[in-house]
């Protein structure tokens, strides 16, 4: 699950800088774990420049995900973050994620606003950024399965997959078994925050039955 930080897709003024920040391509310092009852807390945290960024994780029954920045520059910046949760699915075409009904949004592909209608099945691509917060869930009727993704205080849901697109070190075979839902905030219109501000983005996902 690669962390997106401090920003979201391409940076908003520097074209040459990586796509999704820095967090996914630095190393983390492992500040705590435990093992009890519940499964295992696992605390990582990143230190650059005037950012402190911490990430929690409750693994068991329930996974569990909070994503934590504070902003210690004394100018106000921009700012966003997103959990790219990849879930693995026994065929992307045979799956629905209920839970969007109504929801405004923004497709990348064709480039346009969009409104769910019931169910989002993915026939091809996807690559939609949905006004979302809360519970979803993904069925997978081929392997008898129903996983609830929350994605809590997040500005948006996002859902991506590749369709026929091809991706580097992916077989066809192997495209066809995930789906990415993901937790995200200042995507497009970036956050701003304030001198000694926070933000904080979780993704809690369990199954169902």
């Amino acid at each position: 699950m690669p962390v997106c930080w401090p920003w979201v897709g391409r940076h908003p003024e520097e074209g040459g800088w990586p796509a999704n920040g820095w967090g996914r391509l630095l190393n983390w310092k492992l500040i705590d774990s435990r093992e009890h009852d519940e499964g295992v807390s696992l605390h990582w945290r990143l230190c650059l420049w005037d950012w402190q960024a911490d990430l929690y994780a409750q693994l068991g029954a329930v996974m569990g995900l909070r994503l934590e920045t504070q902003h210690q520059d004394s100018e106000p910046c921009q700012f966003g973050h997103a959990l790219h949760a990849y879930w693995r699915v026994s065929d992307v075409a045979d799956v629905a994620l209920e839970g969007l009904d109504g929801a405004q949004g923004y497709d990348g592909i064709n480039r346009a606003v969009c409104a769910q209608s019931g169910g989002l099945r993915l026939s091809g691509g996807c690559q939609r950024r949905f006004d979302h917060a809360g519970a979803l869930e993904l069925q997978d009727d081929n392997w008898q399965r129903r996983l609830s993704i929350d994605t809590h205080d997040s500005v948006n849901t996002a859902v991506w997959h590749p369709g026929s697109r091809p991706l580097l070190g992916v077989t066809g075979h192997e495209a066809a078994e995930f789906v990415r839902v993901e937790a995200a905030s200042g995507v497009g219109d970036c956050l701003h925050l304030a001198p000694g501000q926070r933000a904080r983005l979780s993704l809690q996902a369990s199954l169902v039955g």
